[in-house]
């Protein structure tokens, strides 16, 4: 499967381009704000990961300092 994804302040462009994908057979469709986040985060996660164990008590000691709690 192959995936592309275009972004415009114009949602009549946006909509043109949806239906010249489905008139061509290519599943489309507008994403919504949550699924734009949900993508965003699992690329920040893959990129982030580095198959090493982190230090739970460093990890959360460094969590602190950021006063998210």
């Amino acid at each position: 499967m192959k995936s592309a994804t275009f972004t415009t302040e114009c949602g009549e462009d946006l909509q043109l381009l949806i239906k010249l994908a489905r008139k061509m057979g290519i599943s489309a469709r507008e994403l919504t704000i949550d699924e734009l986040e949900d993508i965003g985060v699992a690329a920040a996660i893959s990129e982030g990961k580095t198959g090493e164990l982190v230090d739970i008590d460093r990890f959360l000691k460094n969590l602190a300092k950021l006063r998210i709690f």
